[in-house]
């Protein structure tokens, strides 16, 4: 995976769920209680996302903030990638007074997310964790969608080929929905917890056990619309489209 994807990857697809995090999980809560400010992070000729954290809720935006409190950063995607890993420090255009969050609160959500994601948390089994593991994998994907179809060199030609629409995707019975499109100016975007009214192409999870087993990469999204457990009905075109971003999304994420 080459540092650009890996970085809008965690960007556009492992930052957005740290809005869901600190509702369920009380450690990140409490990391971010108190706290107003949002935070940029801009790779030069790369992607950036930016956190609004305020009133103990975090909101997540892709691209540029107009007034951010704390701004930084990368010269490079790689210098990005190294910063999350822990080995190396972002460069400041912006709020240096705001550096305690980003030293002090930010690994806290990182690590209380891979805790939910691939640590201990991964193993509880009980309803509300299952429905929270499957609501992180959910987003999670249709959040890798935008981060390949923008940034992934071999999706170009899906990319320049994706028509205009919005895929609806829902997990039944009342499972987590969102939704993946491209608009009219030719950017993608994905949205989530929102119905969507006339949709050009709905895909449907038959059950949240469904939806683990592919978020958790247990069955293969082919697989699953093969076996009737995924639905996917709608505009043809898109729909081929989105199967081909779903396999690349899949292999990305592991």
């Amino acid at each position: 995976m080459d540092a650009t994807l890996q970085a809008s990857i965690f960007l556009k697809a492992i930052m957005p769920l740290m809005e869901n995090l600190v509702e369920y999980d009380q450690e990140a809560a409490a990391a971010i209680a108190g706290e107003k400010l949002t935070v940029q992070f801009d790779i030069k000729d790369g992607p950036a996302a930016y956190l609004t954290v305020e009133d103990g809720t975090i909101k997540h935006g892709i691209g540029k903030h107009g007034k951010p409190d704390l701004w930084l950063i990368f010269p490079t995607a790689g210098h990005f990638n190294n910063m999350i890993a822990g080995k190396g420090r972002p460069g400041i255009r912006k709020g240096i007074t705001r550096l305690g969050f980003l030293a002090k609160k930010f690994p806290i959500l990182g690590k209380r997310l891979m805790y939910h994601l691939r640590g201990e948390g991964k193993d509880d089994d009980s309803p509300e964790a299952r429905r929270f593991q499957v609501d992180l994998g959910f987003r999670a994907m249709l959040g890798g969608m935008v981060a390949v179809v923008s940034d992934d060199a071999k999706m170009k030609p899906i990319a320049d080929s994706f028509p205009v629409g919005t895929m609806y995707a829902k997990v039944l019975p009342d499972g987590p929905k969102g939704s993946f499109g491209r608009s009219a100016d030719g950017s993608f975007a994905a949205t989530f917890g929102q119905a969507v009214e006339n949709p050009n192409a709905v895909m449907e999870l038959g059950s949240l056990e469904i939806a683990r087993q592919l978020i958790n990469g247990e069955t293969l999204p082919v697989i699953a619309i093969g076996t009737g457990d995924v639905v996917v009905r709608g505009s043809i075109p898109l729909v081929e489209k989105i199967n081909v971003l779903l396999g690349r999304v899949s292999r990305v994420m592991g």
